[in-house]
């Protein structure tokens, strides 16, 4: 299990009582990879869905899909599980085998 830094629905550092929040960061590496296009992560310039770039025209949940399974598992997730349900796409992944 990893742990990190908190980020807050904004992207900014989460801070209680004066300090910051420790927290397990999968789900929050998984939605910061699917956020980013590729070139943000300067140390991994291939690394990043860029979902926003799926939102312009007809959404084609497949190729979505197929694109966050692919950027997880180059960050070394080994358990990814998406749905798509009512139109949504739901994702969790863990790095543990």
């Amino acid at each position: 299990m990893d742990f990190d830094l908190k980020l807050d629905d904004s992207d900014e550092l989460a801070i209680e009582g004066g300090d910051f929040v420790i927290v397990e960061s999968g789900q929050q590496h998984i939605r910061s990879i699917v956020q980013a296009h590729k070139g943000e992560f300067k140390q991994f310039p291939l690394l990043g869905v860029g979902i926003s770039q799926f939102l312009n025209g007809p959404i084609d949940l497949a190729k979505i899909r197929l694109e966050v399974i692919r950027n997880l598992r180059q960050d070394e997730f080994k358990q990814i599980k998406t749905k798509i349900e009512d139109g949504e796409l739901s994702i969790i992944g863990n790095r543990n085998g």
